[in-house]
């Protein structure tokens, strides 16, 4: 199993850092078309909406479709796993088609209270990501579930290939938002395509009251959790409005390359790891605390080089990559100092994506909640205090991720000394 989880991150690996590295190229290439510019703001922001929903649904469907579909997969139920799948779908569509409803009664509003005269047809455009985002939370669990990772792992990749390409045509923000939408919904026929072909579902309206039950309580508090992380993720982008012009768009492209840094060397191994640890915590088994230790060490000898080298070469590598067309000197001078900054936070950043795995992997989902509760707490009560500004902000956003990382290391700390690591039915 460990050859397989080595090779399975490897992939993932490779395919992850194939999106964040096609990220990049569209964030250049946004910048040179459209800087610092009020248009860019307004895509950024307007661009938080899906991802916000997508977090939410995600919360709702992905960890729980995994965590009770190993659990009926661990006792050969197939059956009632392959209705499980299906039911699932069904309630996704429903569940985020309500979702987007609201959104497009309610987004427009939001959105003009920070930038006067949003355009409608952006928010018309992003509205369905909300729906094609709550299927695949669905799908990409039933491939995750059967150890199947690279169409999961492509979902980011072709929605940005389809924004690249639009971009690269029309130089619109409104095409731009509509090729993201696109390249969703292409991977996401693919992967329905796939999971008919393997016989994934089947068509039974025969629910299980009981398990749904169960798989509510535990997608609760990740709900809470998702719904507190894309708030403290997200929030910092509305206090830049506060700033000036062009400074959400200057946040934006920073979290391009601070947020894929960590993400390239822990979520290739928490995507992975999480089935095999629920396995192993629905079983019992003794070696988990000793794979929980190994991955934490192993990560972290990775991630200190990483950190000290995003710190020091912050400045001009922004430089290199973005200064150009709209972009000016001085927007790349600004987004280089808050980078450099930001850069100190990559290792609570990565660590948090594996405590979570761990932390879901033996039925512990409220430990998610309470700590990105406590990061959001951190970041609306610095910013509250403290004069902001962006090289302000990227500060607050440090001091609550490490403050943050420090309490959930502490509690699993304590978990693993008292030995209570093994899988416990919280609900």
């Amino acid at each position: 199993m460990n050859k397989q989880i080595i090779s399975n991150s490897f992939i993932v690996f490779l395919l992850t850092g194939s999106t964040y590295l096609l990220s990049i190229v569209f964030s250049i290439l946004f910048a040179k078309t459209f800087g610092t510019s009020k248009a860019a703001d307004t895509y950024f922001l307007a661009m938080t909406i899906p991802q916000i929903t997508h977090g939410i649904t995600s919360a709702f469907f992905f960890t729980p479709v995994i965590y009770y579909g190993s659990k009926l997969f661990a006792h050969a139920k197939h059956k009632e796993l392959h209705a499980y799948f299906f039911q699932n779908i069904l309630i996704s569509a429903i569940v985020s088609g309500i979702l987007s409803i609201f959104v497009f009664l309610t987004a427009q509003e939001i959105l003009n209270f920070f930038f006067p005269d949003t355009p409608v047809t952006l928010i018309l455009i992003v509205t369905p990501l909300i729906v094609l985002f709550g299927i695949a939370s669905v799908t990409n669990a039933i491939l995750h579930l059967h150890k199947k990772f690279i169409l999961p792992a492509l979902l980011r990749g072709t929605a940005l290939l389809g924004a690249t390409l639009t971009l690269i045509a029309f130089a619109d923000v409104n095409f731009v938002a509509l090729g993201f939408s696109i390249g969703i919904l292409c991977l996401l026929f693919l992967q329905t395509i796939f999971i008919l072909k393997h016989r994934y579902i089947s068509f039974s309206m025969k629910f299980d009251s009981e398990l749904f039950k169960k798989s509510f309580k535990y997608a609760l508090p990740l709900l809470l959790g998702s719904a507190f992380y894309y708030i403290a993720r997200n929030a910092p982008l509305y206090f830049a409005t506060r700033i000036s012009e062009g400074a959400v768009a200057t946040l934006s492209y920073t979290f391009t390359i601070y947020f894929a840094i960590p993400v390239l060397i822990t979520e290739p191994v928490s995507t992975v790891l999480y089935p095999y640890l629920s396995d192993l915590a629905h079983k019992n088994d003794k070696t988990l605390r000793k794979k929980i230790k190994l991955t934490t060490a192993l990560s972290f000898a990775f991630l200190i080089p990483l950190t000290m080298g995003a710190y020091f070469l912050a400045e001009p590598v922004i430089t290199l990559l973005y200064q150009r067309g709209a972009f000016t000197q001085q927007d790349a001078e600004i987004t280089g100092k808050v980078f450099s900054i930001l850069a100190l936070s990559i290792i609570p950043i990565a660590f948090r994506s594996l405590f979570h795995s761990f932390f879901y992997a033996v039925g512990r989902p409220w430990v998610h909640t309470i700590s990105f509760a406590i990061l959001s707490l951190f970041i609306a009560l610095f910013t509250w205090i403290l004069p902001l500004s962006l090289t302000m902000l990227a500060i607050i956003i440090v001091m609550a991720n490490w403050l943050t990382l420090f309490m959930e290391g502490v509690l699993l700390a304590i978990m693993i000394r008292t030995r209570i690591t093994r899988f416990k039915e919280t609900f």
